[in-house]
Parts: structure tokens; C-alpha cells; sequence
């Protein structure tokens, strides 16, 4: 997932270097955890609320909602004002091709990469 240019860069090269190579791979899922994993058996939003109440960040956000039912949106209000997210957080969310995302602009968000398969896509977000 690193490019032989980046490889000859000087530097070391860290793990937010390689995640962000694989997002120019096609047909790959990454799916990252740690020792400080843990599942939750809620409901989004609830499970949402209780992560802000631990006052953490986050540097991804992946999101795979149903399609055609909106709650990427409601996630993403939901986001918008909690501590989860910061100006280094990039938000992923995964959904069909016909799904609207004009509703970002109303957010402290903004669309900063979109990314298009045979089947769906992939839209990134950032704090403004």
C-alpha cells in the first residue's frame, strides 16, 4: 500500500501512512483494532452518547449504514456535536450510488474525497 517513492521519502513511515496507502487499493476491506478494542451491542446513536461520555477522539470513523435510509445522516448530526470527532478525524461512509450528501454542506463537515465502485461509494468527511 506504499508506493516505491514513498518508501525512498526520509522519514519513517507509520501506520496512518500505510491505512492511507490501502484507500488507493481497489476491492479492499481494512479493518483495524487494538488492544483497546471493544464491541458494543447498542444502537448507534446510543453507543455514540456513551463513547462521548468517555471524552475520546477518534482518527477514523467507518461507517456501513443500510442503504437508502438516512442514518448516516443522523450519525453525522450526531457527530457533529460530540468530542469524538476533530479536525484530524476522517469520517468514511459507505453507501449506494444514489444516496445524497448535499445535507454535509449544513454540518461542521465537509466532503473531502469521494470514492466510486460498480455498486456504491465511498464518501470522506472532515471537520471544516
Amino acid at each position: 500500500a506504499i508506493t516505491k517513492k514513498e518508501l525512498r521519502s526520509p522519514g519513517e513511515i507509520k501506520l496512518y501512512d500505510v491505512l492511507n496507502g490501502l484507500l488507493r487499493l481497489r476491492n479492499v476491506d481494512i479493518y483495524v483494532t487494538g488492544s483497546n478494542s471493544k464491541m458494543l451491542s447498542k444502537d448507534v446513536m446510543t453507543a455514540l452518547r456513551l463513547l462521548d461520555d468517555e471524552k475520546q477522539t477518534f482518527d477514523y470513523i467507518f461507517m456501513d449504514p443500510p442503504y437508502g435510509k438516512l442514518l448516516e445522516k443522523e450519525a453525522v448530526l450526531c457527530l457533529d456535536d460530540s468530542s469524538l470527532c476533530d479536525e484530524d478525524t476522517t469520517i468514511i461512509i459507505e453507501s449506494d450510488l444514489d444516496t445524497d450528501f448535499s445535507w454535509v454542506m449544513d454540518t461542521g463537515f465537509g466532503i473531502t474525497r469521494e470514492k466510486i465502485y460498480k455498486t456504491n461509494k465511498h464518501i470522506f468527511l472532515q471537520k471544516k
